[in-house]
């Protein structure tokens, strides 16, 4: 394997077979496939983010990942949002309570206790003086919600910074509404004042991932 490959990567070979594995991302455990995190994964080596910003996950894939890529670029740190909602609770949106009483050191198995950072608390509560390169999103799914989380962390995206959008595909009802964030994709890329200040790339895989790129 090549020097880079993430598959040579054993705090990787963790994620597929840990506490932070999870499903629809696009991926395949079986064939040693991280799906979308792929993405995550090359953005961050690429970009070289110095401060990432991640908004909700079950069980940790995404911020897990984000935190391997600056602990293999040897620059960045995360800040992980997430309210910790369990499953029964209104908005959980696939939350199944963790992140209520997890701490930093839940990231230890794979050498990021120091490099991601848990705050356990809606996304509106959150402060922070610094402007963030990578932000992703996948909190709450509803229309109003994604809408919301994506003008908050607009405020904190830096120029030329990245923004992702998980489910930009999915329009289903569950047990919290119908998810939103295919309406509210398309309406951001149909929006003429979205268009001079972002680019946008949509990747219609699975339940889609989504790209914005500050460009004003």
């Amino acid at each position: 394997m090549k020097k880079h490959d993430p598959f040579a990567n054993p705090n990787i070979a963790k994620i597929i077979r840990d506490k932070y594995h999870d499903r629809n991302h696009n991926n395949d455990y079986k064939k040693n496939n991280l799906g979308f995190s792929l993405f995550h994964y090359a953005f961050i080596r690429n970009i070289r983010p110095t401060n990432i910003l991640v908004v909700g996950s079950q069980r940790g894939y995404v911020p897990s990942i984000c935190g391997i890529a600056c602990k293999d670029e040897g620059i960045g740190n995360v800040d992980f949002v997430d309210a910790g909602y369990n499953s029964d609770e209104a908005n959980a949106w696939g939350g199944i309570g963790i992140w209520k009483t997890a701490k930093n050191d839940y990231w230890e198995p794979i050498g990021c206790q120091n490099i991601i950072k848990i705050h356990n608390m809606r996304l509106e509560n959150f402060s922070s003086p610094i402007k963030y390169q990578y932000i992703y999103i996948d909190g709450d799914h509803s229309y109003e919600g994604v809408k919301h989380d994506f003008y908050f962390c607009e405020k904190l995206l830096d120029h030329d910074g990245y923004m992702a959008l998980h489910d930009i595909t999915v329009e289903k009802e569950n047990n919290y509404g119908k998810c939103g964030v295919k309406r509210f994709w398309e309406e951001i890329k149909a929006d003429q004042e979205a268009k001079k200040k972002f680019e946008f790339l949509s990747i219609p895989l699975a339940v889609g991932l989504g790209f914005v790129r500050r460009i004003a």
